[in-house]
């Protein structure tokens, strides 16, 4: 598996948008986005955006290829990220079912009535389609090296 992670360009948000709808992914790339792609012999498998929104950063639309689970990707993207996420306190809205993942780079699950309004709201949003989502939030970690 020829794995590479690089932060993708402007330019390449419809491939990004197109590989997040053959993950079953509503949401797109912004142009203020910063995303990583995950590509396997130059074909994406999958990607993550950090984006900036009312202020806040927030850890969006981490997705993998369903042929491509359990091979370590999703995790060598959220590596990629650390460097990133040092800026600054991240949230996310993960399922709960991924909270560990999310654990193993630095994010901790907090109260809804911790994260930011428009999080609250969004995470309500997503509960009222059935999806088991939680509140999480990375405080900034200095990583070395």
């Amino acid at each position: 598996m020829n794995l590479s992670i690089r932060e993708a360009g402007a330019h390449e948000a419809d491939k990004i948008n197109a590989l997040y709808r053959r993950c079953g992914y509503s949401g797109s790339v912004a142009p203020k986005d910063v995303v990583l792609l995950a590509e396997i012999d130059r074909q994406p498998v999958g990607a993550v955006r950090l984006c900036k929104e009312d202020g806040i950063n927030v850890l969006r639309g981490l997705y993998i290829l369903p042929a491509y689970y359990r091979k370590g990707i999703g995790s060598k993207l959220l590596q990629h990220c650390e460097m990133l996420m040092q800026t600054g306190i991240f949230f996310c809205l993960p399922y709960a079912q991924l909270a560990e993942f999310y654990q193993r780079a630095g994010f901790a699950q907090i109260p809804e009535q911790e994260l930011p309004r428009m999080l609250q709201a969004r995470l309500a949003a997503y509960r009222s389609k059935g999806l088991n989502a939680i509140a999480m939030r990375r405080p900034v970690r200095r990583i070395n090296g």
